[in-house]
C-alpha cells in the first residue's frame, strides 16, 4: 500500500500544475469550471466513488481514468519545461515516453490509497491502449486533414512569380538592342528588341513568346528619332501595336512633351502613353516596366495613404523579437535554404540566393533561427502592406491598407510550454510555437479623405481578427495603462493606431494587457502579455517620412496578385516532424500572398461595434472570392463609411 500511496502521491503533483496550466490558457470562465469540475471528482473520489449509485459511479470511476492519465501528461510535459534546454526535438521518442507516461498513471489511477475496489488487469490495459490509441491517432488525423487542405500546393515545382516580359519597338536604329533574360531589381527579366519597319517589326533575335500568364507582360514603343521629335504617324504606331498583340498594356514611351503632343497619343492609345527618361537601358526600362504593368496605378499615392496610417508598434518588454525584418534583405543573406516537403534519399536542399531561387510546390524554407534571429537585429527593418481599394457605391472609396511584419519565431509556449510537450502535439490546435511569423494589421480609411482619421482597425489577434471602429479605439486608447503605454513611446494615435504586440505570438491587440495571461474578446482562449514597453523604435517619424520603413508587398498584374516571394507558396520554416505527422512544434506559416486576410483585408471573425458592448461574431466571409467588388467587400465597405 505504500508504494502505491507514494505513486499517487507523484500523480498528484502531475495533475495540479496540469489544472493550473489549463486555467492560464482559457478564458476565466472555462477556466472557474475547469476548477470547480476537477475539485468535485477529486473530492468524490477520495469520499468514496465506487459507493455512489450506479450511474454517478460509473461517471465518477471511469472519467477520472480518461482525464487524470491525460492530465498527469500535461502535467510531466510542464514540469520539463523547467529542466534546462528541455526543448523536444525528437518526437518519437517524445511519443514513447508519453505513452509510457499514460499507461503508468493509468494504473497508478486504479490501484492507489483512494480506491477501493481496483480495476482488473483487462480493463486497466484495454483503457491503457486506448489513451495510447488517441495519442498516436490524433495527430495522424488532423495531420491528414491539414495536408488534404494544403494538396492544390503540391504540384510539379514552378518558379514563383517573378518573370518579366519586357517587348521594345523603337524607331530608331541605333537603339541599343536588349536581348536575352537578365535578374534586375529581383525580377527575372526577359527582353525582346525590334525596330518599327513599315507597318511591321523587325525583331533583334527571337520573337516574343506568347502571353505568359504566370508572367508580366508590357510592350513600350518609342517612336521618337535621334532628334527627340515624336514626328512619326501616330496611327501606324497604332497598327504596329496590333502587331505586336497585348494591346492592354502596349505603351507610347515619349521623350518628347511639345504642346499638345502626350494628349495626341494617348487619345490613340486610350491613355496608354507616358513620358520616359531620356536612358533608354535595361535598368530604366524595368523601373518604367514596373511603374506600368507590375505595381497598382495609384501606387504612389497608395504609398503616401499607408506612411501616413502606418501603426505604431508597441512589442512587450520580455518579447525577444522587436525588429520586423527585411524580407528581400533574408531572402538574399544565404541563410536560406530550399528544402522537399518529402525528404528522399535524393534530396537536398538547395541556397536561396535570390528570389529567383523560389519556386513554388511541395516544399518548404529551411533555416536557422539564431542565425535569422542575428540578421533582425543587425539588418534593415521594415514592415509591408498591400493596398486594396473597394468602390460600395458611386463616388465612394474605402481603402483597406493591409500591414504585414515578419519576425524569425514564434515562440508562444502555450500551457508554459506544455501544450507543445510530448503527446500533445496538434498544430494550430494546442501547440503554436514554430519557426517564422506573419502578423499585422489592417487599416481602414476614406480614400475619399486620406488626411482624416481611419473609419476602422482590423487587429489580427491570436484567435482570428477583431474589427474596432476608430471610434470605440479612442475610447480605449483613454484607459491609465495604455495612454501612459502610448506617452512613453511618443505615441500619438491621431491618424495612427496603437498596436499592443503580445509576447511570443505577435497578436495585436488594441490595449495594453500586463496581466501574466490575458482574455480576448468572445473567444475561450488567453493570450500572453502585452504591455507594450519596447516600441519599433525605426518607425520614428524622422527615417520613416520617406516611407523607409513602410515597404510595398511586392505585387504583379498592376497591383492585383502577389508576386516574387510574396507569392512563394511554401511554408516559411520547418516543422520538427517524424514520421510526417509527430511533431515538436506547429506548422510556420505561408507568406502574406497565400493567407486569407491579405486575400480579403475587409473580412474579420468578430467585431466590437460600441465601448463596452460585447463582441459579435461578424458572418463568415465567402472564401471563393477575393476581389474587391464581391459582395462581402462592397457590405463591408458600406458599413465601414456608415
Amino acid at each position: 500500500m505504500g508504494t502505491w500511496r507514494t505513486l499517487g502521491v507523484v500523480l498528484g503533483l502531475l495533475v495540479v500544475p496540469a489544472v493550473a496550466a489549463i486555467w492560464t490558457m482559457v478564458a476565466p470562465v472555462l477556466g472557474v469550471i475547469v476548477v470547480v469540475v476537477a475539485f468535485s471528482w477529486t473530492l468524490a473520489r477520495i469520499l468514496g466513488g465506487d459507493d455512489l449509485p450506479a450511474f454517478p459511479a460509473f461517471l465518477v470511476r471511469w472519467g477520472g481514468a480518461v482525464v487524470v492519465p491525460v492530465l498527469a501528461l500535461l502535467g510531466a510535459n510542464w514540469w520539463w519545461t523547467f529542466v534546462p534546454h528541455g526543448d523536444q526535438r525528437r518526437p518519437l521518442l517524445g511519443l514513447l515516453v508519453a505513452c509510457l507516461i499514460v499507461i503508468g498513471a493509468t494504473v497508478v489511477y486504479f490501484r492507489s490509497f483512494w480506491v477501493s475496489t481496483p480495476g482488473t488487469p483487462t480493463g486497466i490495459a484495454g483503457l491503457a491502449l486506448a489513451l495510447v490509441l488517441v495519442l498516436v491517432v490524433l495527430p495522424v488525423a488532423f495531420g491528414v486533414i491539414a495536408y488534404t487542405k494544403d494538396s492544390h500546393r503540391h504540384v510539379a515545382p514552378v518558379q514563383a512569380t517573378s518573370h518579366l516580359d519586357v517587348i521594345v519597338v523603337s524607331r530608331d536604329p541605333a537603339v541599343r538592342p536588349l536581348v536575352g533574360s537578365r535578374l534586375i531589381r529581383g525580377w527575372g527579366v526577359a527582353f525582346h528588341t525590334g525596330r518599327a519597319v513599315g507597318d511591321t517589326v523587325v525583331w533583334s533575335g527571337v520573337e516574343p513568346p506568347p502571353d505568359d500568364p504566370d508572367a508580366d507582360r508590357i510592350v513600350l514603343l518609342l517612336p521618337d528619332g535621334r532628334d527627340g521629335q515624336a514626328h512619326d504617324d501616330v496611327h501606324r504606331w497604332a497598327r504596329i501595336a496590333e502587331h505586336v498583340g497585348s494591346p492592354e498594356l502596349t505603351y507610347a514611351a515619349l521623350r518628347a512633351d511639345e504642346p499638345g503632343h502626350l494628349d495626341r497619343w494617348k487619345a490613340a492609345f486610350s491613355g496608354r502613353a507616358v513620358l520616359r527618361p531620356e536612358a533608354v537601358g535595361a535598368d530604366a526600362l524595368v523601373e518604367l516596366a514596373e511603374d506600368l504593368a507590375v505595381r497598382s496605378p495609384r501606387a504612389a499615392d497608395d504609398r503616401t495613404l499607408a506612411v501616413r496610417h502606418r501603426p505604431f508598434l508597441l512589442f512587450d518588454r520580455h518579447e525577444p523579437y522587436r525588429r520586423p525584418m527585411d524580407v528581400d534583405d533574408l531572402v538574399e543573406s544565404g541563410l536560406l535554404r530550399l528544402c522537399p516537403n518529402t525528404p528522399t534519399l535524393q534530396a537536398r536542399c538547395d541556397t536561396v540566393q535570390s528570389v529567383q531561387d523560389l519556386r513554388n510546390g511541395g516544399n518548404h524554407v529551411a533555416f536557422d533561427s539564431n542565425e535569422v534571429a542575428d540578421l533582425a537585429r543587425r539588418g534593415t527593418t521594415t514592415i509591408y502592406v498591400a493596398v486594396r481599394h473597394v468602390t460600395p457605391s458611386a463616388g465612394a472609396d474605402v481603402a483597406y491598407l493591409d500591414y504585414w511584419w515578419y519576425l524569425p519565431d514564434n515562440p508562444a509556449k502555450p500551457a508554459h510550454g506544455a501544450l507543445c510537450g510530448a503527446g500533445f502535439v496538434i498544430a494550430e490546435k494546442t501547440c503554436f510555437d514554430h519557426q517564422s511569423d506573419w502578423e499585422g494589421v489592417t487599416v481602414v480609411v476614406d480614400g475619399n479623405d486620406p488626411d482624416g482619421a481611419p473609419l476602422e482597425v482590423i487587429y489580427a489577434e491570436h484567435d482570428g481578427s477583431t474589427r474596432y471602429p476608430w471610434p470605440v479605439l479612442e475610447q480605449l486608447w483613454r484607459n491609465d495603462k495604455t495612454k501612459a503605454a502610448a506617452a512613453k513611446a511618443h505615441a500619438v494615435p491621431a491618424v495612427r493606431p496603437l498596436v499592443f504586440i503580445a509576447e511570443g505570438t505577435h497578436a495585436a491587440y488594441p490595449t495594453v494587457c500586463d496581466k501574466k495571461h490575458c482574455a480576448e474578446p468572445k473567444t475561450l482562449v488567453r493570450d500572453n502579455h502585452h504591455d507594450g514597453d519596447r516600441p519599433w523604435e525605426d518607425d520614428a517619424d524622422a527615417t520613416c517620412d520617406g516611407g523607409t520603413c513602410v515597404t510595398a508587398l511586392p505585387m504583379h498584374d498592376q497591383g492585383r496578385r502577389a508576386a516574387l516571394w510574396n507569392d512563394y507558396d511554401g511554408r516559411w520554416g520547418t516543422s520538427h516532424c517524424d514520421l510526417r505527422f509527430f511533431c515538436s512544434s506547429s506548422n510556420p506559416p505561408y507568406s502574406p500572398g497565400h493567407q486569407s486576410r491579405f486575400l480579403r483585408p475587409w473580412c474579420a471573425k468578430r467585431s466590437v461595434p460600441a465601448l463596452g458592448g460585447k463582441a459579435k461574431t461578424d458572418p463568415k466571409c465567402d472564401e471563393s472570392h477575393s476581389d474587391t467588388d464581391s459582395r462581402d467587400a462592397i457590405r463591408l465597405a458600406a458599413a465601414a463609411l456608415g
